[in-house]
C-alpha cells in the first residue's frame, strides 16, 4: 500500500486502519480538527489484494486494536 507520509504515520501507529473492503477506519484518538486539517475523510479508498488483506487483518487485530484499547 502506498500512503502519503502523514497517513502512513497514523497507520503505523494504529490511529487508522482499513477494512478489507477499502473502508477507512478512524480511531477514537483522532480529533475532528486534525482530520479536517489533514484532509482525512471517511470513505472507501479502493480494493486490496489477498496479501494486503492478510496484512490488514494482522494490522487491525494487533496494531489498531491495541492502540484503541490504550486510549480507552
Amino acid at each position: 500500500m502506498l500512503l502519503s507520509p502523514h497517513i502512513d504515520h497514523l497507520f503505523d501507529r494504529g490511529h487508522i486502519s482499513f477494512e478489507d473492503t477499502g473502508e477507512l477506519i478512524i480511531g477514537n484518538s483522532l480529533s475532528d480538527d486534525l482530520l479536517k486539517a489533514w484532509s482525512i475523510e471517511p470513505g472507501n479508498y479502493g480494493s486490496f489484494n489477498d496479501k494486503q488483506k492478510h496484512y490488514l487483518e494482522f494490522h487491525r487485530s494487533e496494531i489498531y486494536n491495541n492502540r484503541q484499547n490504550q486510549n480507552g
